[in-house]
């Protein structure tokens, strides 16, 4: 009855907000609606997995690049749920439609890639601190299960408006609160039928909580070469070094008012998290009358040392991998028809070592395993024309994966090994239907399943009493998600909009759970589970005539992600995921460069640390103010204030319990960053 009752509200809001836009003439049937900042289209063929066939409401969201937290960057891409972790570029807590929430930090539930290059490991995982956030100038966002996408929430291109070789060079510094300085440069050249694009940037802080230092370098290159007017070839690089410290998570109550408390665990155990990590990859691109295809083949070596605090112990991994994706795609001359594939094969050679955390050094050697990861997709997609107003896309796709750990540690008293070898193949299909009836709106109500299977942080835990940890393995199933969707979106003059509902019944959800003490319990698959939800977007061009310009946009997600009948946990909604939030801002730039935009981000409703509800904590408003002038001649001075009125809320947790018996006293939240303002300079010629 509760689940009937949340659907019903979102058909309802999803029914009001297509009809306040049915004034909105029909668009060309063919073409993409362009939304300034959406722009709904299929996925063309590139050298890195995005996603698969023609998704019907995938997103472009134009963003502002900056020296800012992640997730004042990500605020603007619709259907995308952010929350803070512990500030700076310490990874932040996606979730699409409450995929990936579950654990933490958050490592999987998405398919990534950051300038054309995958970001995912061969075992689904990624590392939100490698990303540069000043290098991002649009995001691709493709919600809920897609084609050829081994991740139930989607994919997430992260990069360039349009080319790395758009012509431009510029420089950037900035510097602000608690000794937060950057600096960044980027630069092209061309000669003949070649060209050469290259960056860097340097980030460090001292963090705003006791022990939250950080420190990044970052560097890219992509060099491309024209053979004839159709093909081009391209190599890229792209290299990060993040190192932070981890404050550690509160007490509700210390998180509320006194948010900058020294962690007494964490000054013993001093956690942090460094990683080297470099991606080499070569892709070739050819186009025809109608059609287009790629091929590219990479190469990734990552060093991750991640010192937790004594529960979890101190981990180093070295790996190497390779991968190779395809994509192709065909528009049928005359018929209306069009045909995508794409394709993606990683493996990895992974050595990992366990040791225990003894007051901050490296004690006895808990494990050590060979990792041997493996993941294959590949997809078709066709669309075909239903007359002049509606088509047909349907596809299907094929997910094989394998997961081996070989235990190379020699069993000591209370331990027994953690070989495990999982691997499975699984077929997924899709269909939607849209309809145009009229000029720049867009109807689609569509059906889809996917398929994750589990990365090694859900295989392999710590247990045991805090003086002797043990490492354990956990043979778990792939989860599953089949996702029906309605939406529409639209463009009237200067207003555009989008909005869908969806509901997706999942089997076997990965639930990654922790104890009181930090120390992780595994992670577990829930029998069934239940995802839906509402999501809407609109940006409105105020002023369209004007010389002035001011833009207004606003994003909402609601998620009510519960279990279903569950033995355990009834009909209670899933740890960790918010039911409500959104971001909303004004950008208000005059003739002569000057520009300010206020920006709000939210959060409402009860969010849980527990599955039993024993734990949780409201939501908040927090507001961030931008202030400068961008000169005719090339200067841009910009004033950031971030958490303008430096209000006390809770952004997170880190991670969820299965039951919290003492909440009083359970550490587990994490607090907002403090106010803080930055000054950043930036010359483009």
């Amino acid at each position: 009855m509760v689940i009937w009752n949340d659907l019903t509200f979102i058909a309802i809001a999803a029914l009001v907000a297509t009809q306040a836009s049915g004034q909105t003439a029909a668009t060309q049937p063919d073409e993409a609606v362009g939304m300034p900042p959406l722009v709904v289209s299929a996925a063309l063929a590139r050298p890195a997995p995005v996603s698969g066939g023609t998704a019907a409401l995938a997103t472009l969201t134009p963003l502002e690049p900056a020296v800012a937290r992640l997730s004042e960057i990500f605020r603007r891409v619709p259907g995308l749920s952010v929350q803070d972790s512990f500030g700076g570029f310490d990874p932040p807590r996606l979730a699409v439609r409450g995929s990936g929430i579950q654990s933490a930090p958050t490592s999987r539930g998405l398919a990534l890639a950051f300038l054309g290059m995958p970001l995912n490991a061969a075992d689904g995982s990624f590392n939100l601190a490698l990303l540069e956030s000043s290098w991002m100038d649009t995001a691709s966002l493709t919600r809920g299960p897609a084609a050829g996408v081994p991740a139930l929430g989607g994919a997430l291109a992260l990069g360039e408006a349009a080319d790395a070789f758009a012509a431009g060079h510029s420089v950037m510094a900035d510097y602000g609160s608690n000794q937060t300085a950057a600096l960044a440069a980027r630069g092209m050249w061309t000669a003949e039928n070649r060209a050469l694009a290259a960056r860097a940037a340097l980030t460090r802080s001292d963090g705003w909580r006791p022990h939250s230092r950080q420190e990044r370098e970052c560097v890219a290159a992509a060099a491309r070469s024209s053979v004839g007017e159709a093909t081009d070839l391209t190599i890229q690089f792209f290299g990060a070094r993040p190192w932070y410290e981890v404050p550690g998570p509160l007490t509700k109550q210390n998180a509320l008012t006194n948010p900058q408390a020294p962690v007494a665990a964490v000054m013993r155990d001093r956690p942090f998290r460094a990683t080297d990590y470099a991606q080499l990859a070569a892709s070739a691109n050819t186009r025809w009358t109608g059609g287009e295809a790629s091929i590219g083949v990479g190469g990734v070596h990552q060093r991750d040392e991640f010192r937790q605090l004594v529960a979890n112990g101190i981990s180093t991994t070295t790996a190497e991998e390779t991968y190779l994706v395809f994509n192709a795609g065909t528009d049928w001359d005359l018929t209306g028809q069009r045909t995508r594939f794409n394709a993606l094969l990683q493996a990895g050679w992974w050595d990992a070592s366990r040791y225990r955390n003894d007051h901050g050094s490296s004690g006895a050697l808990i494990g050590e395993q060979r990792l041997r990861p493996l993941t294959l997709t590949a997809a078709i997609d066709h669309r075909l024309a239903l007359g002049a107003t509606q088509h047909l896309d349907f596809g299907g796709s094929v997910l094989s994966a394998q997961r081996d750990i070989d235990d190379r540690a020699t069993p000591g008293p209370g331990t027994e090994p953690v070989d495990l070898s999982l691997a499975g193949t699984h077929l997924a299909a899709r269909a939607a239907w849209s309809w145009s009836p009229v000029k720049d709106a867009t109807f689609v109500v569509s059906w889809a399943r996917s398929y994750e299977p589990p990365t090694y942080n859900d295989l392999l835990f710590t247990d045991g009493p805090m003086n002797a940890r043990v490492l354990r393995s956990a043979p778990l199933a792939w989860q599953r998600a089949d996702s029906c969707e309605l939406g529409a979106h639209g463009r009237h003059e200067r207003f555009t909009w989008s909005s869908s509902i969806y509901y997706a019944p999942w089997q076997g959800e990965f639930l990654r759970l922790v104890d009181e003490t930090g120390s992780s319990r595994g992670t577990v698959n829930a029998e069934r589970t239940l995802h839906s939800g509402w999501e809407s977007a609109m940006e409105w061009d105020v002023l369209p005539d004007a010389e002035a310009d001011l833009v207004l946009w606003a994003n909402y997600n609601f998620c009510a992600a519960r279990f279903d009948d569950d033995p355990a946990y009834g009909a209670r909604r899933l740890a960790g995921v918010p039911p409500h939030n959104g971001a909303l801002g004004l950008r208000a730039v005059s003739p002569g460069g000057w520009f300010i935009a206020p920006g709000f981000q939210w959060q409402a409703g009860p969010t849980y640390g527990d599955h039993f509800h024993n734990l949780g904590y409201d939501g908040f408003g927090l507001w961030s103010l931008e202030i400068g002038r961008r000169h005719p001649a090339g200067w841009c001075v910009t004033l950031g204030i971030h958490n303008l009125f430096d209000q006390n809320a809770i952004a997170s947790t880190a991670g969820v319990l299965d039951i919290a018996s003492d909440p009083e006293r359970t550490a587990i939240f994490l607090p907002a960053t403090g106010r803080s303002v930055d000054l950043c300079v930036e010359y483009t010629w």
